[in-house]
């Protein structure tokens, strides 16, 4: 009995630190937000700060190339805004002044297309944009 015990014990030990093995070589690490961009074996990785007030965004156009990986922070300043981009099936939600949020995506594809906030007619009154895909 003690012997199947220790035998249990021993593949448990092998399966978790193979587990273990696996998941730290499949572990993504991003670079720290400080820096602009940065390469990748797959691409770029952009990185860009909005700034929302009423009613614009600052930049409101932002370039990349096909393949980056893209990550947006809003930093809202007034009021209550968001950040969509419906071809790439992303949003930031509402964020309340002087709070900021992110968002992480792969620009897959290329084009120019226009990025919004969805609040109330925010959009209609300006706060709109584009990402230029190249």
């Amino acid at each position: 009995m003690k012997k199947i015990i220790f035998l249990a014990a021993g593949l448990l030990l092998l399966a978790a630190a193979c587990n273990s093995s696996y998941n730290s070589s499949n572990t993504n690490t991003q670079t720290p937000a400080s820096s602009n961009s940065s390469a990748t074996a797959t691409g770029q990785i952009k990185q860009f700060t909005i700034t929302a007030k009423n009613f614009s965004y600052t930049p409101n156009e932002i370039k990349v190339k096909k393949g980056d990986t893209v990550k947006i922070t809003l930093q809202n300043t007034e009021d209550y805004h968001d950040w969509v981009l419906n071809q790439y099936n992303v949003k930031i939600p509402g964020v309340n002044a002087g709070k900021s949020a992110s968002v992480q995506f792969v620009a897959d594809k290329a084009g120019t297309f226009e990025f919004y906030c969805s609040i109330s007619n925010h959009r209609q009154l300006g706060m709109k944009g584009n990402l230029i895909v190249q």
